[in-house]
């Protein structure tokens, strides 16, 4: 694997860990978790599968 696709790689692991974390721990998601619980997120997944 060459060096650049290997840092393409990380870098889009890191992205998308950095957006996951941010969305996280934006008010309005964390107050609905603090709220709610795991069901939240469930909720909010599965329109996404579908």
């Amino acid at each position: 694997m060459s060096k650049g696709k290997l840092w393409g790689i990380i870098l889009l692991i890191l992205f998308v860990l950095g957006f996951g974390i941010w969305l996280y721990t934006s008010s309005d998601v964390k107050k609905d978790v603090d709220q709610e619980g795991i069901g939240v997120l469930d909720d909010m997944t599965i329109p996404a599968v579908d």
